[in-house]
């Protein structure tokens, strides 16, 4: 995809943006709705309101006809003008776009989130307004499939090495960063999970501890022995500050402060870059999974686990390493023994 140069989304015009606000306070009432879940949502009606009022000035959500939405999805798949990285940013406004630079649009699993959030935005207002939903009977884009998405894993070597380099130091940040991908590499936690962790969710007398998850449910994750050491000494850094006493969170910042989700986000960036390796998060959550395929975990043990619901988003993980693992479980079953 080329990436535009980003500018900030122009403010929502009032009639679209007292609908979001109420929006937003819907979505915080529903005891369903996690806080990742409502920033979603709500970026994507803010991008889909910012294209409208692009192509329809004046245009309420009254206004939007099926036509709109399909015009929409075209536009994120097609890269279309405006281009659609310019609504994609709260950002400062960044040089301009050139008009001659080729936009490929947004990806089909992207389009597909983007589009989920649209839907329950105008289901609920359609109930808000006793409106027309144009959404009704219309399909949003379907997602794509596992094995077009075959996501990123980070390998073994490169995940030992960002552990080496963290723990090569002995200030209270090594010892952190050193603690937080050891964690991430036992539990495969999502990065809002990791962030989440209060000191009262720790146990490592039983090297586990709960994490909030996706669908507002609590689970219990473990990990090894080396990470629980990890942890530990990270603890007794942390117990030095004197500033530190009165916050819950389990992970600090330099700011004082418990770590955010962009925090550690950064951390995990950080200590990629410093041995040469580009990597988020997330593929520290695949490489868990095809660890725990390979050692042979039951399906119901990893649902637990990780956190997963349905079969299809257990699929998603690990599948970079399907054919290795298909591979060594073929040499065990040793098909051609006595012939």
């Amino acid at each position: 995809m080329t990436r535009h140069p980003r500018i900030p989304r122009p403010e929502l015009a009032l009639v679209h943006k007292l609908w979001v606000d109420g929006w937003r306070l819907a979505l915080e009432a529903d005891n369903n709705s996690t806080t990742a879940t409502i920033r979603i949502y709500l970026y994507s009606v803010s991008i889909f309101s910012a294209w409208l009022q692009s192509t329809r000035p004046g245009a309420s959500y009254e206004d939007v006809q099926r036509d709109d939405l399909r015009q929409f999805w075209i536009w994120m798949r097609a890269g279309g003008q405006p281009c659609p990285h310019q609504f994609d940013s709260d950002a400062e406004p960044g040089p301009a776009v050139d008009p001659a630079l080729r936009c490929d649009g947004y990806s089909s699993s992207s389009i597909s989130t983007y589009a989920k959030g649209v839907q329950r935005f105008f289901a609920w207002y359609a109930a808000e307004d006793q409106a027309a939903n144009p959404h009704e009977r219309l399909a949003a884009p379907s997602p794509p499939s596992a094995e077009s998405l075959m996501p990123d894993m980070i390998s073994d070597e490169d995940l030992v090495n960002m552990i080496k380099n963290a723990e090569a130091g002995r200030e209270f940040a090594d010892l952190r960063d050193a603690a937080i991908l050891r964690f991430m590499g036992a539990t495969g936690t999502r990065i809002a999970e990791v962030a989440g962790v209060d000191l009262e969710h720790l146990d490592l007398a039983n090297r586990s501890a709960r994490v909030f998850g996706k669908g507002r449910r609590w689970r219990t994750v473990f990990f090894d022995p080396k990470t629980a050491l990890a942890i530990h000494r990270y603890l007794r850094s942390r117990s030095k500050l004197s500033w530190a006493s009165g916050i819950q969170g389990l992970w600090l910042s330099r700011n004082h402060s418990k770590l955010s989700v962009e925090g550690l986000y950064a951390i995990v960036r950080r200590r990629g870059d410093q041995v040469g390796v580009k990597v988020h998060p997330h593929m520290i959550r695949h490489r868990w999974g095809d660890r725990a395929k390979a050692a042979g975990a039951s399906r119901e043990s990893l649902k637990a686990l990780g956190g997963w619901r349905s079969d299809r988003s257990l699929e998603r993980y690990g599948i970079r390493g399907r054919e290795a693992r298909a591979a060594s479980e073929y040499d065990r079953l040793d098909i051609m023994r006595g012939v």
